[in-house]
């Protein structure tokens, strides 16, 4: 009888578990703490397809319910009438988007997407062997040179591969974690 009960116990509890879901919330905003309305907040599996799609309220916040836990390719924040390529705004008014990658899911997550005319692409951290340094590589993109790269490639004969990456003297790096600003002790740009 107690193996029984105990039997029943463990399967009922696994099956709650199962069922968890968690939430992923947050307040989308730009550089300047000035949030961004009707932003589209969308998590995309491992081939990006939206799991789930938001659009944030009228001070910039989210929250998507009912997310199964696990691992998720990414997390994008877009404000589509404000996205350099499809946007008819002045291009001092054009955004790009933010990407958020390799979003572990396994508890409640906040994410506050900060994004405005740089977007850092393929960003990667991680914390070298035997050190307690965090290591990050990334490439800037900037949404003018965004913004020249349809005209250029259909204007000039390169293969289709344009460089619109930004030149680190364009731009001021600063990092944060958990909104607390961490000093940098190094940046290196490899050679073009």
């Amino acid at each position: 009888m107690k193996l029984l009960l105990s039997l029943l116990l463990t399967v009922a509890s696994l099956s709650a578990f199962a069922q968890q879901t968690i939430k992923i919330s947050g307040r989308v905003t730009d550089f300047n703490d000035k949030p961004i309305s009707n932003c589209t907040v969308m998590l995309m599996d491992g081939r990006f397809n939206a799991i789930d799609s938001v659009v944030t309220d009228s001070v910039g916040f989210y929250l998507m319910n009912d997310i199964k836990p696990g691992k998720y390719m990414a997390l994008t924040a877009i404000k589509w009438d404000e996205y350099v390529r499809f946007s008819k705004l002045p291009e001092q008014d054009r955004r790009l988007e933010f990407w958020a990658w390799n979003i572990i899911a396994d508890k409640d997550l906040t994410i506050n997407p900060r994004y405005h005319r740089l977007e850092l692409y393929g960003t990667t951290a991680f914390c070298p062997t035997g050190t307690n340094a965090l290591m990050v590589y990334t490439r800037p993109m900037s949404a003018t040179e965004a913004m020249k790269y349809d005209e250029k490639l259909y204007r000039d004969n390169n293969n289709g591969v344009i460089d619109y990456s930004v030149k680190l003297e364009d731009f001021q790096v600063q990092a944060f974690i958990d909104d607390k600003e961490v000093k940098i002790r190094h940046i290196e740009c490899p050679s073009r």
